[in-house]
């Protein structure tokens, strides 16, 4: 799965986003700007579209006196990606204004070897197929909005529209109208398929009920200490180990002090093992002596939870927030080659990665396939564009940079 074009408005800092065709993502992406630009929010909303949606409903009780009150009952994760509510949601519109719906447009390919179970959809399944879903996130009451698909197109033939409050599948191939299981079969396996890593990725004490909805800093050590106690899971623990493992910086003759850091990066040939008191869970790393993960450099837990994450994901599209923390240039470096590596693989579902930066020695990274910089104007508006390498690489101090974007 890739993202290709983006029309977004209304959403957060982007009261107007295009990001056409002709300037389509590319499989390592990087997205950069000054701080509190807008770079984040266009993370935020890819990952916001494809995240399975809440179910539920928002029930509005008049009391005795004839006032009126609302309770709301959703349940996370119930519905799919292009249905169901948000909640929360009343910051996502651009300056609050949620009386304006955000709209958005979004085109992206999908390679599949399996083919949907009905011939006459398989006349338009190609082996690169092309996906344009619309729709809107409209207010509903408070901070909840609905999620509202307006049409979907599939290589070009309609295979979704509404018309008024009535959904209408397929209507361009006759033999399908109504069928909305296939539609379902059709989009399903994008729900949670875009995974975000954002900025805090520090890992802290952690109770003994930590919230394991979903793998985050907070809950990292009893993910890891679970996934390795349950015989069904451990396989994923030793995938994560194997990853681990996987990810060599690589040596360079010409820099011994250098070299002498790489040999003894914590995470070669990986030995962990786990304390449990009463109050906290440690992971312990048997490197030079046998000391807690949090012992170690930030660095090292970056690379760690970042590599977890993917591992416990298996994302097609990952987004990652400011890559670069706590590493050094060579490490930001090491990092980089390595997702391009796994991006690369035909053994994962990972086809694009989209990433936050704002580290030169990211712009200059030859593994980058994309540069976008958003950058926002006098009145709180972001806007993102695709650069050259060359302007890329000039960053945003140079009167080239100055020039492009008028600031």
């Amino acid at each position: 799965m890739k993202i290709k074009e983006i029309s977004l408005s209304n959403f957060k800092s982007f009261k107007a986003l295009r990001i056409s065709s002709d300037h389509a993502f590319g499989d390592l992406n990087l997205i950069y700007g000054y701080n509190n630009s807008g770079k984040s929010n266009l993370l935020k909303f890819l990952h916001i579209l494809f995240k399975r949606k809440y179910g539920g409903k928002v029930v509005t009780i008049t009391e005795n006196d004839g006032s009126t009150r609302t309770i709301s009952s959703f349940t996370e994760g119930a519905t799919n990606f292009w249905e169901g509510q948000l909640t929360n949601s009343q910051f996502l519109f651009n300056n609050n204004d949620t009386s304006v719906p955000i709209e958005f447009t979004v085109k992206f390919e999908e390679k599949k070897s399996v083919l949907p179970s009905n011939e006459n959809l398989n006349k338009i399944y190609k082996p690169n197929n092309e996906f344009i879903i619309t729709g809107k996130f409209v207010n509903h009451s408070h901070n909840v909005s609905n999620v509202i698909l307006i049409s979907s197109t599939l290589n070009g033939i309609e295979i979704f529209t509404r018309k008024g409050n009535d959904s209408v599948y397929f209507p361009a191939i006759k033999t399908l109208t109504g069928d909305s299981i296939l539609f379902e079969e059709l989009l399903k396996s994008f729900n949670d398929s875009v995974v975000i890593i954002d900025s805090d990725r520090y890992f802290s004490s952690e109770s003994d009920n930590p919230d394991n909805r979903e793998l985050n800093p907070k809950n990292f050590k009893n993910w890891l200490f679970q996934l390795y106690l349950d015989p069904v899971t451990y396989e994923k623990y030793n995938d994560l180990i194997l990853s681990l493992e996987d990810f060599k910086p690589k040596a360079s003759s010409s820099k011994p002090l250098l070299d002498s850091n790489f040999k003894n990066y914590p995470l070669n040939n990986i030995d962990l093992g786990f304390t449990k008191t009463k109050d906290d869970l440690s992971i312990m790393l048997n490197k030079i002596g046998r000391y807690p993960i949090e012992s170690y450099g930030t660095g090292v837990q970056q690379i760690m939870y970042i590599l977890a994450k993917f591992i416990y994901s298996n994302p097609k599209i990952l987004l990652i927030e400011e890559l670069e923390l706590n590493l050094s240039p060579e490490y930001q470096t090491e990092l980089l080659n390595y997702l391009k590596h796994l991006c690369d693989l035909s053994s994962n579902n990972l086809e694009q990665i989209l990433f936050t930066s704002h580290s030169a020695y990211m712009v200059k990274n030859t593994k980058v396939d994309k540069f976008y910089a958003v950058t926002i104007n006098d009145h709180g508006e972001s806007n993102a564009r695709l650069l050259p390498r060359t302007a890329a690489e000039t960053y945003f101090d140079s009167p080239a940079m100055q020039e492009i974007f008028n600031v």
